[in-house]
């Protein structure tokens, strides 16, 4: 039996197609140490099909009503930890990224016991060369206002210090957290 490392959650609403084609891109990784999950939040039956059609049954839980973001990823966290996988990757079915990506969060999550969560930067998808984000801030003073770090600046712009900044916030759309166990 594999010891999985990391369980790579796909929280899905009516986003087969993304799903499908990120879920393939990860699986044509072949890390047998990474277990690939896609959770559907209810989705309709077309996309249901579409996912069945192409997901091992292994790898898809279909909720029976849309629980939301928060709830349908602790669904995946609970079983990452029911199954005594350390490490969980939660990510949006319209996320792109690199097996070295993956490799990265995984090694500065497990050497930083004083970070709670980490997350790549984001690049816009039809605009790679530009930044959507480097995690955020969270401005107290003015409402609370959020605001992400170096939003629409060109790549070779910004090079963050050891590669890492210090945030309040990285984006929801792909992150790992820390975990206690």
């Amino acid at each position: 039996m594999v010891k999985y490392e990391l369980c790579i959650c796909i929280l899905n609403y009516k986003s087969s197609e993304e799903t499908i084609s990120l879920y393939s891109s990860l699986k044509n990784y072949g890390i047998k140490t990474f277990k690939l999950l896609v959770i559907d939040n209810f989705s309709n039956n077309e996309e249901v099909i579409k996912l069945q059609a192409i997901i091992s049954k292994d790898d898809l839980r279909l909720l029976p009503d849309n629980k939301g973001y928060a709830k349908g990823n602790s669904i995946a966290i609970n079983e990452a930890i029911a199954q005594k996988i350390p490490y969980v990757l939660l990510l949006n079915p319209d996320i792109r990224l690199t097996k070295e990506c993956i490799l990265v969060l995984m090694d500065t999550i497990k050497c930083k016991d004083d970070f709670a969560v980490v997350g790549p930067r984001i690049c816009f998808r039809d605009k790679p060369n530009i930044i959507y984000s480097d995690g955020g801030f969270v401005d107290k003073g003015q409402g609370f206002y959020t605001y992400h770090l170096n939003h629409n600046k060109k790549v070779g712009e910004v090079t963050p210090k050891d590669n890492e900044y210090m945030v309040d916030y990285v984006n929801g759309s792909v992150f790992i957290p820390y975990c206690y166990f």
